[in-house]
């Protein structure tokens, strides 16, 4: 035999063997020097040496192997477990009343204790526990931690303690991170700062119970491009769904544009940066001063004083209008000074009736011309009147001077005479 076994027991050895091999015995004078076949008990009260190659313990039975006694009672056996052909080595503690450690025919170990390595431990192959589906099992006294594909379709690694303690980053190769089938929350120091709900895929940021795809509880600042391809953005009022702010990039037809709504009519607010359009629409108070190069007034269908020029129009006189201002203080169909004042001036429907005072105006114009006109005629024809009274009159004062001279030149005559 190649091989050399040596096995040192202390104490009393209880054996029921057929010992095949060399046998030394050194506690008495006996001495077996050769192969020897022991048909009975074979007891050593101190120490057994077995010095040589292969010892071989055989028996009929199932078990072959070592009683280890103390004090008359049975704490362990070592032996060789024939189970139907699937045998094992193993330990057996009495204390205990079970195999603690198993060798089995198929290379698999059992080992049923606790276990204490104080080296480097590597296996060859795979390791099985007492989790499900034989998981790996590891308790630390605080709790377990069990490790292992659990069934067909996950790797598993469950704990009974409330939380998992990473003092390291954890970096994931194919970048997801998912919940089975549970919410996603992402906290720190134990308050959730980023909730995914699991049955809707809505994000809430400082909330648990998102109603839109993304909802933010708290002050957003964005610093940067907010970029969308045929999107917008869209604030919006919980409680008023129709009172909201829009900013649309080639949304609609509405390349590049806001829009504010206030469906009380407040305030209606849409620009077009595409075509330098801006609408707005309903009541808009603004306390300050409004600039603007151009300002463009529509009107609403026969609001526009063209009707003034029509001859039906009853235009008052310079009398009647002299009289009306004199009695209110104002032009006709013009607010005057304390209803301004209180309303303010709807500066449209103002110019429009600006416009037809300007109309009237004319009208009164047109209407002096006529005067002027006819009055010119009246006063050259009477300057030409004058004109021929006064040719008229020097050709009868010439008459007169003429006589005159006549009656003097008669007279004188006729005193000579």
């Amino acid at each position: 035999m190649k091989t050399k076994t040596v096995f040192l027991f202390i104490g009393l050895i209880t054996l029921n063997i057929k010992v095949s091999s060399q046998i030394a015995y050194t506690n008495v004078d006996n001495h077996f020097s050769a192969q020897q076949t022991i048909n009975n008990v074979f007891k050593v009260n101190s120490a057994a040496y077995f010095n040589g190659g292969n010892n071989y313990v055989n028996s009929s039975g199932n078990e072959s192997g070592f009683l280890f006694q103390n004090n008359s009672l049975f704490r362990a056996q070592l032996a060789w477990i024939d189970n139907a052909g699937n045998g094992y080595f193993g330990v057996y503690n009495y204390a205990l009343g079970k195999w603690q450690q198993k060798w089995r025919n198929d290379g698999s170990v059992t080992i049923d204790a606790n276990l204490s390595v104080l080296g480097q431990t590597h296996f060859l192959g795979k390791v099985t526990g007492a989790g499900y589906n034989n998981s790996l099992l590891i308790d630390a006294g605080y709790g377990y931690l069990e490790i292992g594909a659990m069934n067909e379709g996950f790797a598993h690694l469950q704990t009974d303690r409330s939380t998992f303690y990473f003092n390291k980053r954890i970096q994931v190769d194919e970048g997801i991170i998912s919940s089975y089938n549970e919410d996603l929350n992402l906290q720190t120091s134990g308050t959730n700062r980023i909730f995914v709900s699991n049955s809707s895929g809505n994000v809430g940021i400082g909330t648990t119970s998102p109603s839109e795809i993304l909802e933010v509880n708290g002050n957003l600042r964005v610093q940067g491009q907010y970029i969308t391809t045929g999107g917008y953005l869209e604030l919006v009022n919980s409680s008023d769904i129709d009172s909201k702010v829009s900013i649309y990039s080639n949304y609609s037809g509405l390349e590049g544009g806001i829009q504010i709504t206030n469906r009380t009519g407040g305030l209606s607010f849409q620009h077009n940066a595409n075509g330098g359009t801006t609408f707005l629409g309903g009541n808009t108070t603004i306390q300050g001063n409004l600039e603007a190069k151009k300002v463009k007034v529509t009107a609403t269908p026969g609001s526009v004083p063209d009707y003034v020029f029509q001859p039906n129009y009853k235009l008052p006189t310079l009398n009647e209008l002299e009289a009306f201002i004199k009695t209110n203080s104002h032009l006709p169909n013009i607010p005057n000074a304390k209803e301004i004042e209180t309303n303010g001036q709807d500066v449209g429907d103002l110019q429009l009736k600006l416009l037809e005072k300007i109309e009237e105006l004319t009208l009164y114009l047109i209407q002096e011309n006529k005067e002027n006109s006819n009055l010119k005629k009246q006063i050259t024809k009477t300057e030409k009147e004058n004109q021929e009274l006064k040719n008229t009159l020097q050709e009868i004062l010439k008459r007169i001077e003429k006589l005159e001279s006549s009656e003097k030149d008669i007279g004188v005559k006729t005193k000579k005479n």
